[in-house]
């Protein structure tokens, strides 16, 4: 009896070990005196509530092994002190704030905020961001701070760096919009050279938009005919016979599936012949119109993006279609040459 009584305590004694932790560290990292990360470091798995209250924010470790963590009280110009009491760790900051809470395993990490920061302070946070991979988060702080100031060059230097560091080619429009007054207009060049280093420029067909008269005269109707003749082709190609031939591979299945398809090319070819007048006007009259929508539709596309700061080459990327063609439907949309074609 003792015995069994021994190890049930025993028993409940390692799982009570295996589903607590004790606070090991506590870590202090101050970023402009805008944003300070608090690590706290766990022995072993337990969940933690955080709580604020004014100025001060409370961490609870639930499942609490008794022990006393080394806290690294580094100067902060947000944290006055982190303390620890039992087994809670008291943050205290100097002003209001905001804080993020992230999970990184056995490691709580608790990002302080200041609530009202001035510019200096917001670039802090934006590069904070972008330091610890919260990249989207990043992207949109400096968007914020290039509205409020849009002439400032180290605003969009960082931003640069950071959309180059995303594979983004927006960094490029930011790069070019550096005025040349400013003290990182050369870093900005030295930047747009380092992503241009691998790339020919292509002369664009410039030359022939200049002179309005002949466009004007000529305009692109007769292209965007052309587009409208070769779009319908591909759409008749639907061919189901190859791709249900394909899937099956047994030949007792090919043979009927061989002789449906015949069947419905009959059946398909007599009705075509019996009106055939009627649907030839039917069809070019619906590919004319939709032909029609389809330039109207993507000159209203190229000039939305054009307005919302999308170069050409992103555009002709998102489109699939060439940047010549991107460069066309916008000389449509300023002259006009879509409502003509709607006409």
């Amino acid at each position: 009896m003792r015995k069994l009584l021994f190890l049930l305590v025993l028993l409940l004694l390692t799982v009570w070990l295996f589903g607590s932790a004790a606070i090991s560290f506590v870590n202090m990292e101050d970023h402009g005196g805008a944003v300070c990360r608090v690590v706290i470091g766990l022995d072993g798995n337990s969940e933690a509530e955080a709580t604020q209250n004014g100025n001060r924010l409370e961490v609870l470790v639930k499942d609490w092994l008794p022990g006393t963590a080394a806290i690294a009280n580094s100067p902060s110009g947000l944290l006055s002190s982190v303390e620890q009491h039992g087994n809670s760790i008291f943050i205290i900051a100097k002003r209001a704030f905001r804080y993020e809470q992230l999970s990184l395993g056995n490691r709580l990490a608790y990002d302080i905020f200041v609530t009202d920061p001035d510019k200096r302070q917001r670039l802090a946070i934006a590069g904070f961001y972008a330091e610890t991979g919260k990249l989207n988060s990043a992207d949109r702080a400096y968007g914020e701070l290039h509205t409020d100031y849009r002439e400032d060059g180290e605003i969009l230097y960082k931003w640069a760096l950071l959309l180059q560091k995303r594979g983004s080619q927006r960094a490029t429009d930011k790069l070019l919009l550096i005025p040349k007054a400013s003290p990182f207009y050369a870093k900005g060049q030295a930047l747009l050279a380092t992503l241009h280093a691998d790339e020919e420029p292509l002369p664009p067909p410039e030359p022939v938009a200049p002179p309005a008269p002949q466009s004007r005269i000529t305009p692109p109707m007769p292209q965007s005919a052309d587009t409208l003749t070769k779009a319908p082709e591909p759409m008749p190609q639907a061919v189901p016979a190859s791709q249900p031939q394909r899937s099956y591979g047994f030949l007792p299945l090919l043979i009927i599936l061989g002789a449906a398809i015949l069947v419905i090319i009959v059946v398909f070819s007599l009705s075509r012949h019996r009106k055939r007048p009627d649907r030839s006007l039917s069809t070019t009259e619906f590919e004319t119109s939709d032909t029609a929508l389809d330039s109207k539709t993507m000159c209203r596309i190229v000039s939305k993006l054009i307005a919302d700061g999308w170069t050409t080459r992103e555009i002709a990327r998102e489109l699939k279609v060439s940047q010549r063609e991107v460069e066309r439907y916008l000389q449509l949309c300023h002259q006009g040459g879509h409502d003509d074609a709607e006409a």
